[in-house]
Order: C-alpha cells, then sequence, then structure tokens
C-alpha cells in the first residue's frame, strides 16, 4: 500500500470514530442537561414544599397567639365572661415553659412603662433575661406602641354603691386604680392578681373566702378584633408582617430551569384600613352585665411577625381599651437558635437528599444552584440547593469517550509513523543491501580475477605477482572488515553484544591500529599522523571495539577525502576522565544539518558526486553505539586546527580495573 493510500484509509476510520465520539459527547451532554433540569426542578419543588411547611406552621403559630386571651399574659388567668371572682381564677397557662420550642417566653408592656411577665413566679431565672430583654434598646419600636388612657378618667359602674364591709372596701381598693395612666387592660390584671392573692388569703377559712368570692365583681370584657393600620405598621421602623402570605418565591433565571435561582418579590396583600383612633374616651362607661357589674370592651390586633434591631425575632399585638384608648403591647419572644433548628428539622425530614441542603443567611456569598427565601416572614434566612453534585454517569460517559478519541489519534498518528519508519527502513535496507552486495562483489571479483590468472600461470613477472598477492591481501581484510561490521551490528541489535573490558593503555592501542593500518593507508595514497597527549590514558576498555572504532573512523576518512589534501589526522588526549580520540581529514566535511543524522544506521550524506563511493551506512552508527555501550559518546566536532574538513571525536572513560 502506498503512503497516500495508506493515509487516506488512516483518514477515513479517524473520521469516523471522531464522528461516533463527537455523537455521543452530544448525547450525553444533552442527558446531562435534561438531568440538570430535573436536579433543578426537584430542588424547586422540595424548596416548595419546605417553604409551605413553615409557612403553615408559623401562621398556626400566629393565629393561636392571637386567639389568646389578653390576661394570659398576666399572672393569673381569669376566663372570659366569668362575673365573680370564684375558683376559675387560675395561674395564667403561660406561667409555665412553653410547649413549643421556637417560642421563648411572653412579656407585656403596659401603658405606664412597667413590664408584665406570666412566669415571674415559676421561671425567675428565664423571667430575669426575658425582663432584661424587654427593656432593652431592642423593644424599643414595641414601647414606642404602647399608649396611656386619655382624660377623663373612667369610672366603673357600681364603685359608688359598693357596701362599706371590709370585703366590700378590700375589693373596692382593688378596683380604685382605675383610670390612671396605667389603663384598664392593665388595672383589670392586677385586679384579677389582687383577688386571687386574697382568696389564696383565705383558703384556711372557708367561710370568709365564701364571703369574699360572694362581693368580688369583675368587669365583664367583650372582645373586638380589628385590624393593624397601615399607618401604624409604617411608623414601626421595623420589618412587621401583618400576614404569613409569602412574599418571595424561588424562580429561576432562563425561565427553563437553566441557571441559578433568584428571588422575586411578589406584592403584599393589601391590608385593610384600621378604624380611626377614637379623639376622645367617653368619661364612663355604664353598660352592666346581668351580674349588675360593669362591661369593658377590648381592641385586639392580630399577632404580627417582626424582626426587631439586634435580630430579635417577635410576634407582637397591641390590646386597646375603647373606652380610655390606653394600649399595652403584647409580644411573643421566639428563640432564634431553637427557631433554626426547627428549620433544619423540617429540610431532614421534607427533603431527600437533604445534604445537599442549608440554611443561610441572605447575605452570606455562598453559591446555590437555587435559593429560596425559607419564610415571607423570617427576613435572612434562605435554602440554599447546593450546586456540588457526584459526577454523574454522563460526565463518566463524556470523560471515557474524549479519552478514547484521543487514544485513537494517538493509535492512528503511531501507525502512520510507524509504517513511514518500517518504509524508511525497508528502504534503509533495501539500499545496504544493495551497498553490500556491491562491497562484497568488488573484493570477491578481485580475489577470484588474481586467483585465476595466477593458477593458470599468466603471470610470471615477479613484482606483478607480489602485487598481487599484495592486491588480494588487502581485499580479503577490506572483505572481512566489512563482514564484521556486519556481524557486530546484528549483535549490537539484538543485544548479544556484551562489552569485554580489559585495562589497556589507550593511547598505545590506538597507535597500534593505526600502525596496523599504515601499509592500507598508504597503498590508497594517503598519509596518516598520530599524536598521543598525556601518559596517563590507563582504563577499561573492549579492545576489539576500539580498533573497530578507530578502523572505521580511518576507512571513511580515506574514502570521503580522496579529492583533497590525503592526510589523516589521529590524536589522543585526556580530558578529565575521559580519554578523547579524534580522527580528522582534509575532506568535504559534513554539513551541519547532517551531523546528527550520519550516525543513524544506513544513513549516508546525499552529495552530488558521492553516489559512485562504496559503503553501507553502518561505519559511524557502529562508532556511536560501541562508544554509547562505553559509557561515551560521539559526536563531530571542528577540526582543532581550524581547517576545512571532517573531524569526529570519539570520548571513552577511563574506569579504572577490568572486567
Amino acid at each position: 500500500m502506498t503512503r497516500s493510500r495508506r493515509r487516506l484509509w488512516l483518514l477515513l476510520v479517524g473520521v469516523v470514530i471522531t464522528v461516533a465520539v463527537v455523537f455521543g459527547v452530544t448525547t450525553s451532554l444533552q442527558r446531562e442537561r435534561l438531568l440538570q433540569r430535573d436536579r433543578l426542578a426537584s430542588f424547586l419543588r422540595a424548596a416548595d414544599v419546605v417553604v409551605g411547611i413553615v409557612e403553615e406552621s408559623l401562621e398556626e403559630l400566629r393565629e393561636r397567639e392571637s386567639a389568646r386571651p389578653f390576661d394570659h399574659y398576666n399572672p393569673v388567668y381569669a376566663p372570659e365572661g366569668v362575673l365573680a371572682a370564684s375558683d376559675a381564677l387560675a395561674p395564667s397557662p403561660l406561667a409555665r415553659a412553653p410547649d413549643d420550642v421556637r417560642l421563648q417566653g411572653w412579656v407585656q408592656l403596659n401603658p405606664d412603662g412597667t413590664i408584665t411577665l406570666p412566669f415571674d413566679d415559676t421561671r425567675p431565672a428565664v423571667a430575669a433575661d426575658v425582663r432584661q430583654l424587654a427593656s432593652s434598646a431592642a423593644f424599643a419600636p414595641l414601647r414606642g406602641l404602647t399608649r396611656p388612657p386619655a382624660p377623663p378618667r373612667l369610672a366603673l359602674a357600681n364603685e359608688a354603691q359598693r357596701p362599706s364591709s371590709s370585703s366590700s372596701s378590700s375589693s373596692s381598693s382593688s378596683m380604685q386604680g382605675y383610670g390612671t395612666k396605667q389603663g384598664i387592660v392593665q388595672q383589670l390584671n392586677e385586679a384579677s392578681s389582687n383577688v386571687y392573692s386574697q382568696l389564696k388569703e383565705a383558703e384556711p377559712e372557708p367561710q370568709k373566702r365564701a364571703a369574699l368570692a360572694s362581693n368580688q365583681k369583675l368587669p365583664q370584657v367583650k372582645r373586638e378584633d380589628v385590624d393593624w393600620g397601615e399607618d401604624t405598621l409604617g411608623t414601626l421602623g421595623t420589618k412587621a408582617r401583618p400576614s404569613s402570605k409569602r412574599s418571595k418565591k424561588a424562580v429561576m433565571m432562563k425561565g427553563d430551569l437553566d441557571g441559578y435561582a433568584k428571588q422575586e418579590v411578589l406584592p403584599e396583600a393589601p391590608t385593610p384600613p384600621a378604624p380611626p383612633p377614637p379623639e376622645q374616651a367617653p368619661e364612663s362607661v355604664q353598660a352592666r352585665g346581668p351580674d349588675g357589674a360593669g362591661s369593658v370592651a377590648v381592641s385586639y390586633t392580630p399577632m404580627v411577625f417582626d424582626e426587631l434591631p439586634g435580630g430579635v425575632r417577635v410576634l407582637h399585638r397591641t390590646v386597646t381599651s375603647t373606652a380610655d384608648g390606653a394600649r399595652t403591647v403584647q409580644a411573643v419572644l421566639l428563640n432564634s437558635e431553637a427557631l433554626r433548628g426547627w428549620l433544619l428539622g423540617v429540610i431532614g425530614r421534607r427533603v431527600d437528599d437533604s445534604e445537599h441542603v442549608e440554611l443561610v443567611d441572605s447575605a452570606a456569598q455562598i453559591p446555590c444552584a437555587v435559593r429560596a427565601p425559607v419564610s415571607g416572614v423570617l427576613d435572612g434566612l434562605e435554602l440554599c440547593f447546593s450546586s456540588t453534585t457526584a459526577p454523574s454517569s454522563s460526565v463518566v460517559e463524556i470523560a471515557v469517550l474524549l479519552g478514547l478519541l484521543v487514544l485513537v489519534i494517538a493509535v492512528l498518528l503511531t501507525l502512520d509513523r510507524a509504517a513511514e519508519r518500517a518504509e524508511v527502513l525497508a528502504r534503509q535496507r533495501a539500499a545496504f543491501i544493495t551497498a553490500v552486495s556491491h562491497e562484497l562483489r568488488t573484493p570477491l571479483t578481485t580475489l577470484r580475477m588474481h586467483a585465476e590468472l595466477l593458477r593458470d600461470g599468466l603471470v610470471t613477472d615477479a613484482d606483478k605477482v607480489r602485487k598481487f598477492h599484495t592486491d588480494m591481501v588487502q581485499e580479503s581484510v577490506r572483505l572481512s572488515h566489512l563482514v564484521e561490521n556486519v556481524l557486530e551490528a546484528q549483535r549490537l541489535e539484538e543485544g548479544r553484544r556484551p562489552l569485554r573490558l580489559v585495562s589497556t593503555d589507550v593511547g598505545g592501542l590506538v597507535r597500534s591500529v593505526v600502525e596496523g593500518q599504515r601499509p592500507l593507508i598508504a597503498a590508497r595514497n594517503f598519509s596518516v599522523a598520530i599524536e598521543v597527549k598525556g601518559t596517563s590514558l590507563e582504563g577499561s576498555v573492549d579492545q576489539q571495539a576500539v580498533e573497530q572504532m578507530v578502523v572505521n573512523l580511518v576507512e571513511n576518512a580515506v574514502k570521503y577525502a580522496a579529492v583533497a589534501d590525503r592526510r589523516i589526522d589521529v590524536g589522543v588526549h585526556r580530558r578529565g576522565d575521559d580519554a578523547v580520540i579524534t580522527v580528522a581529514d582534509h575532506g568535504p566535511g559534513i554539513p551541519a544539518e547532517e551531523r546528527q543524522r550520519v550516525f543513524a544506521r544506513f544513513a549516508r550524506v546525499q552529495r552530488p558526486g558521492d553516489e559512485h563511493i562504496a559503503g553501507t551506512g553502518l561505519g559511524l552508527a557502529l562508532v556511536r553505539e560501541l562508544a554509547v555501550a562505553h559509557g561515551g559518546s560521539a559526536r563531530i566536532v571542528p577540526r582543532p586546527d581550524g581547517a576545512d574538513g571532517c573531524c569526529v571525536a570519539v570520548t571513552l572513560p577511563l574506569r579504572p580495573g577490568g572486567g
């Protein structure tokens, strides 16, 4: 197969495999894109589920706290509609630790600036912390919502008509605070507490307790639910939410689940306007209940979530007497740490791959595939679905396909280079066989011709006979040298040429080889000069290899310098721990670009006029291989005297001892 056809077939195979790999990569990328879409869609569904559960639970909490009567915030609890102070008075249900771990406690901010806690006596350590927090600057926006009663003072019904007995006077004294800057809500709470204390003190005396219970009358409280006004919320300076309707949701940036999620702000539900506040409270409320006690109307706003300065999260509302306009603020403190733990619990229960979900602050610069506010009322907390996932099968497939493509390209290139190298070697071997055949034919022809002439007695002159004998010897040496080179190259190629190192004087060895070659050199009309510098050139070398290297270099010089000055200079000198052998001639030299290539097997300088010069291209290759086997080198260097010609330097390390 020709080179062009081979490359065409390799190109076709490469194109087919490349198309197949590209198709596989495209399919894998498309599948990966679909998987990414499904993954992001599942993240959005999980976020929607978590947010829905959180919103529903927070709304239940808000509605439960909104429905709670105002007197739960007092240490003593009196159910609505109770007219007589009897055994129905009991400790507030808020006096014990909250069942909901998200709650820290309840606090009431009174119009006169005092603070009421339902768990002052039952949880003193927690009460101290809550009271300190409620007195801090963080609660200033809520304290600003309180309002003292409007003048004139409210007179409770039947106050002037109470009997003057001791029990009646004590009851009257417990109610005489009405109309002060405390407001009716605070006064009712204090009155209930006073009555409860009196009844507890009278426990050992049943008759006295019965008398107290029958004479103590509490006003009937009528609850009215009102809405927050936008103007009131706007003046809080906080982040109050009138309801738990979602104000944000997670959406994708590109519309088809490509890319990351962002927050989209939806308009808040409109808040109905609040009824206008009374300009002045009526002077008295004379409405009576069925038992003759007075009736008091109290308006409740719904609980709203709020985040106070410093990150304090609360639910709060206002309780206002419609009689005197006094406003009390009641708040539920949320435990931020427990709230975060509860959110993490919801995530762990409702998200399958919860290890890929984090609860992060909104300001945190964390890369997320999807970010969604965890709730419309819990500002600053977001769900972050991490984009870091384990490598999918598509990614592995793409990597394998790309690796296969690279491997195929490398194999095709290797095959092409190997085929080209094989062709070059085939041409070189063919040229070598031709050269060897020519080299063998010449001495064999000479030997046969001279032998036949001598056998037939056709040469009788003694000088001619002697010359014939000399030519036959030279051709025999040449033939032997040629065969030895071929065999040496074969042994080196097969790794069957071990060095037989012997301690030798390298300078003396080179001198003896050159002297042995001098007759052959002279027969070709060449002269040779040898110079050995120094006397310390003792080292372990393979004598046969050194002899073969010197003979090859001298023969090359004789062969290629026949048209110039017929003088060959051989030198040996020491350089450090090496012996350097140089063989220089005055021939045309070797071009710089060919000085590395000529040391390859079967390589010859392609120069006009050299076609007739016999040679196999093994001489310099054997020189370098034998030098490298010794641990040395062979290279073309400039002549020491700067003259034109070729100079080959062989470096051999001078090892001590033999082996």
